[in-house]
């Protein structure tokens, strides 16, 4: 029969279809995409029997509330698309799943909780559960009991806009090769724990829109991170000085925060690149003269920030090319900039160019003028 022989099987956007067919039969199947099957309500229980499958897609079958506990059987699985399905609950069984690699469960608006036995998954590279109504991750206590099993291959976590998350469990901290945690959007998550320092491996924290109201002084002990983004959180009025240990950050964006003013120990990240304070209304005063001595640092974005002056050490960045200073109403006057600058935008109310100014590699200059409310 053809059904033994068959590696894919696409049946996506199969609109009448209400439960799979009997699967008994397709031994070699690595690939079976359901994918838009809105009235779906069923996979049938015969799914347990395709051993070879490798790659199951749900995401959009909207009636589908729940996975046949047969999924267990699935022991080459190693990509779960769940994305928008109408699930309630990821499976305690999901822990059988030794290879898989990805679940994503983007948009699932009746996910609610997911289960312990996640973290089982030695193999997962990449969990995506942003967009639904969990209130916390699982614990990861008592699933990773020796110390060499506490690892995952590169793993990158998503949480993104799920609105209802409160809390990062303290025993994240376990997840040691976690590399990549996004908790943008979580409105009701005001803080992390001071464990995150432990994420040994961690690369990237995306924080932006959170309501997280500090930064915990334990990221200093992240000294793979490259990238820290806590745009938008308007709850945030300071940085730590342990930000300084980071050694390896490259992008750090702080735009949009509550934030009052930098910490001296910024200038101690020798391999920053980015640095964005944008519409940061609260940093008022000058900018620590520490900032010069970021020799890495090539683009810098102070738009809107209430900043009245930048230190003469500015003129120290060596790598600066861009500089954005539009809508700094404050700002009186400029020291001498760099030389190597290649993009200055700049509007503020009477601003002094320094004499001579002109850097020698200037290719746009934006400067335009407002005026003071009392003219």
């Amino acid at each position: 029969m053809a059904a033994r022989r068959l590696k894919v099987l696409d049946l996506a956007c199969c609109k009448n279809l209400k439960c799979t067919p009997d699967l008994s039969d397709f031994i070699k199947l690595e690939i079976l995409i359901l994918k838009g099957c809105q009235r779906l309500e069923q996979v049938h229980a015969s799914i347990g029997e395709v051993k070879s499958l490798v790659y199951l897609d749900l995401s959009g079958c909207g009636s589908l509330k729940e996975l046949p506990g047969e999924v267990v059987e699935l022991k080459e699985l190693k990509e779960l698309i769940l994305d928008s399905s109408g699930i309630t609950e990821i499976p305690m069984s999901i822990g059988s799943l030794r290879k898989l690699e990805k679940l994503s469960a983007r948009a699932c608006r009746s996910l609610r909780e997911i289960c312990s036995s996640i973290w089982d998954l030695q193999n997962l590279r990449y969990l995506d559960i942003s967009e639904s109504v969990i209130e916390k991750l699982p614990s990861v206590s008592g699933r990773l009991k020796k110390p060499d099993l506490m690892t995952f291959t590169e793993l990158e976590i998503i949480l993104k806009d799920c609105y209802r998350l409160e809390q990062v469990i303290p025993s994240i901290g376990k997840v040691k090769s976690l590399v990549s945690l996004d908790l943008s959007g979580c409105g009701c998550l005001k803080k992390l724990p001071e464990e995150v320092g432990e994420l040994e491996e961690l690369k990237e924290l995306i924080l932006d829109s959170a309501s997280i109201t500090e930064i915990p002084t334990s990221i200093g002990f992240l000294r793979k991170l490259e990238k820290l983004s806590a745009r938008g959180c308007r709850s945030l009025r300071e940085m730590p000085r342990s930000i300084g240990n980071l050694q390896n950050l490259q992008h750090l964006d702080i735009s949009d925060s509550a934030i009052e003013k930098l910490p001296s120990a910024i200038g101690r990240l020798k391999k920053l690149r980015r640095l964005g304070l944008e519409s940061c209304c609260s940093l008022k005063g000058e900018i620590p003269s520490e900032i010069g001595d970021l020799s890495s640092l090539e683009i810098l974005q102070l738009s809107g920030a209430s900043i009245s002056g930048l230190p003469a050490s500015i003129q120290n960045l060596s790598s600066l090319q861009d500089l954005s200073l539009e809508g700094c109403n404050e700002l009186r006057s400029l020291p001498e900039l760099p030389s190597g600058l290649k993009f200055l935008r700049i509007s503020s109310q009477s601003p002094r160019l320094p004499r001579g100014f002109c850097p020698m590699y200037l290719e746009t200059l934006d400067v335009s003028w407002t005026r003071s409310c009392s003219t």
